[in-house]
């Protein structure tokens, strides 16, 4: 998860510290891609994780070690919800700017990934 956030960081250093999410597709980002759910996790996140693909170097880094269910995609074009554990959030206030908010969550584990590029450890394992 740590190297999931330290490609959302770099790409945002080269997008005025906004993620892909919050920047629009006529700039090379996402925003008119967010598909937002009930839940609060975007159901659109393959294309927040393409947006960063060229510093996340390989699509194994989306699906945690324990996630018996899902299994890594052979690039990132070929990217489908199977391919990713980790549940995306998306929004004005998920950005640099508030680094203690969650971007994403392992569901796994529980372990929250936020703003500033931080795991925080989930107190238990979830089942």
């Amino acid at each position: 998860m740590r190297q999931i956030g330290l490609a959302f960081k770099v790409w945002a250093l080269e997008h005025n510290d906004h993620f892909p999410f919050n920047v629009s597709t006529n700039s090379g980002g996402t925003l008119e891609l967010c598909e937002p759910g009930p839940d609060g996790f975007d159901k659109n996140s393959i294309a927040h994780f393409r947006a960063i693909s060229n510093d996340l170097d390989t699509p194994n880094l989306l699906i945690c070690p324990n996630d018996p269910g899902k299994h890594a995609a052979a690039d990132f074009s070929s990217l489908q919800p199977s391919n990713i554990t980790y549940q995306l959030r998306t929004g004005k206030n998920v950005d640099t700017e508030n680094a203690q908010e969650v971007l994403a969550v392992c569901p796994v584990h529980g372990n929250e990934l936020l703003c500033n590029g931080n795991v925080r450890k989930a107190s238990r394992a979830r089942n």
